[in-house]
């Protein structure tokens, strides 16, 4: 999902299913969002990377900016 925060471009909720991985998908995919933001005037892209996604992003050009932990409460 990619939606416009002003300038930005916020791609969020990616993800390949574990039999199509490793077959550029999702960099293509990736690419095309990205260019279509970029046709409707976005200038940056925001993204929060999975471990395992982190590599592609970096692949694209991102750079980690910050990491964060995300906590979530026992469910006992």
């Amino acid at each position: 999902m990619a939606s416009d925060q002003g300038l930005d471009c916020a791609a969020c909720f990616l993800g390949t299913v574990p039999s199509a991985r490793g077959r550029g998908i999702a960099p293509r995919v990736l690419t095309a969002a990205l260019l279509q933001a970029r046709s409707r005037g976005c200038e940056a892209c925001s993204a929060h990377a999975s471990v395992m996604g982190a590599p592609l992003w970096a692949r694209l050009g991102f750079e980690t900016v910050f990491h964060f932990d995300r906590y979530a409460p026992s469910q006992t």
